[in-house]
């Protein structure tokens, strides 16, 4: 009984010492991690056609701008083209012709299409074309993160406010979120432009006019004939 009585007090004191210890001998520093959460998003619109009918129709161009205008297709966005194939991966002549007249009708709004189709889940409705709307939306971390007092730091461990305002900063002012997850091609530079614009500076083939104060300010690179 003694000893029972005497473990129970052993342990009572060692709970209430746990309870006395500073928040950060408890803060791991791999809990300070602040990124940014970066989630793809596919959204889709079918384009219906009668039997046989290879034009997009007036009403499915209004109801297809109308998609586009919610969407708020921006910088960054991708479009896609998805349309009904067999088991062996072949589409029929006439819904390939769709797949091209309505490119072409997005080509006339001003939109680009990749080449490459993306399937969007189940297969698109017979007689239909489906556009599928890509994008990579960020969410900046939860800031400020005050979890954990600033002072006393007994530990010398990091601050759980540490990097908060570099990574949100930097999730806000991305263009295009989709470069958070996978870096872009590299592809030479043309320097013909300006290797021209050198020449015609030193062949003195530059028009140059003054504009308020007297200083010279150059109207463009004008070669002359």
């Amino acid at each position: 009984m003694k000893r029972l009585f005497t473990l129970g007090f052993a342990l009572a004191a060692a709970a209430g010492l746990s309870a006395c210890m500073p928040q950060q001998s408890q803060w791991a520093g791999n809990e300070t991690a602040m990124r940014n959460t970066v989630d793809l998003v596919r959204v889709a619109h079918d384009v219906a056609f009668e039997d046989e009918e290879k034009a997009v129709s007036d009403t499915q161009a209004t109801r297809l701008a109308a998609f586009l205008r919610e969407t708020g297709l921006d910088y960054g966005d991708r479009l896609f083209v998805d349309i009904p194939e067999d088991r062996d991966g072949r589409a029929n002549p006439i819904d390939q012709d769709r797949a091209k007249a309505v490119i072409a009708h997005l080509g006339r709004l001003g939109y680009d299409v990749y080449a490459k189709p993306l399937p969007y889940g189940a297969v698109p409705p017979e007689n239909t074309v489906r556009i599928v709307v890509e994008r990579y939306v960020v969410t900046p971390p939860k800031c400020p993160d005050w979890r954990q007092p600033a002072y006393p730091n007994f530990e010398n461990a990091p601050s759980s406010n540490w990097g908060c305002a570099n990574v949100t900063a930097l999730g806000l002012m991305v263009a295009n979120p989709r470069d958070l997850v996978e870096g872009r091609e590299y592809r030479p530079t043309d320097g013909g432009n300006a290797a021209a614009a050198v020449r015609r500076y030193r062949e003195d083939k530059i028009k140059w006019g003054k504009k308020g104060g007297g200083e010279d300010i150059s109207e463009g690179l004008i070669e002359e004939n």
